[in-house]
């Protein structure tokens, strides 16, 4: 029966992108980001995303004001789904006019050698590949695989298209391509803000939350530079991705980097609460109405 279902899922989602893909961007944006909204509010992850507001932000936002977060959230997730296919596939000029570049001066020097870059669930985190490709650095993405292999298959093939590098599945299999491509001087990307329940405890907006420590690990024990990369959606499916200086690491433990990283992910969290992922629970179970 899964496997049906599965392929049940393939197949529509092949149908969705081959509609998407006969409407101009402004239609695919719009249409889509309604969608997501008008079905993700409905569900249990919207409950959760209104808790974890209330519980970083108390007394800040009256309930209207959670509740428009909480739709920019799900439009944001669907204007992602409808957008990256499009923006990915542009020549790098055209890529430009999209999304606008600052910091640049802090990843110059990178070509060639090993480096370790981190975002957030923020705007749109699937365009630092493509916007690194004029600088000749060849960044290796870490994913989570979804449940639906085939979707995976598909998902992972549209970014094979259009962008450089490999992707390496959380796990064991994945933690050892990671260590093979930094051996290799190259670069590597990591989504750092989701919950990692066998992680280290790490305050996050002000509350413990359990945060994967690899990324500090790994560029303590292979000695390379923590570089954040910061998105922030604008208008129209256009962007800023700033390039912020690399974390100083001198006479650092792995705990007082991932101190660091939260803060930073927390105040770009801060600037645009509505451009988060708040649909899972970051903080465990702290905070949580049954």
């Amino acid at each position: 029966m899964k496997k049906l279902q599965h392929i049940i899922e393939f197949l529509l989602v092949k149908l969705w992108l081959f509609f998407l893909a006969l409407l101009p961007l402004k239609y695919k944006t719009l249409i889509t980001s309604a969608i997501f909204d008008f079905i993700g509010k409905r569900l249990k992850a919207s409950r959760i995303a209104k808790q974890n507001i209330e519980m970083i932000f108390p007394g800040k936002f009256n309930h209207n004001q959670i509740e428009d977060i909480v739709s920019q959230v799900w439009s944001n997730l669907g204007c992602i789904v409808a957008e990256t296919p499009y923006l990915l596939s542009l020549p790098d000029n055209e890529f430009s006019e999209y999304v606008s570049l600052k910091g640049t001066e802090n990843i110059k020097d990178f070509a060639g050698r090993r480096v370790m870059f981190f975002s957030a669930h923020l705007a749109n985190w699937e365009l630092l590949g493509k916007a690194l490709a004029p600088y000749n650095i060849i960044l290796n993405g870490v994913y989570r695989e979804p449940n639906n292999k085939l979707v995976s298959a598909l998902i992972n093939k549209l970014r094979h298209k259009f962008v450089q590098g490999n992707l390496f599945p959380k796990g064991k299999q994945g933690a050892k391509q990671i260590v093979k491509a930094l051996q290799n001087n190259e670069a590597i990307y990591m989504l750092v803000d989701q919950r990692m329940d066998d992680g280290i405890n790490v305050p996050f907006l002000n509350h413990d939350a359990m945060t994967a420590p690899a990324i500090a690990n790994l560029a303590l024990k292979y000695d390379c530079p923590i570089i954040p990369v910061q998105v922030i959606r604008k208008a129209n499916s256009h962007f800023e991705m700033v390039f912020h200086p690399s974390i100083n690491k001198e006479e650092k433990d792995i705990k007082s980097i991932m101190i660091e990283i939260n803060n930073i992910i927390g105040q770009w969290v801060v600037a645009k609460p509505g451009q988060w992922f708040w649909l899972h629970r970051r903080w465990g179970k702290q905070g949580y109405k049954k």
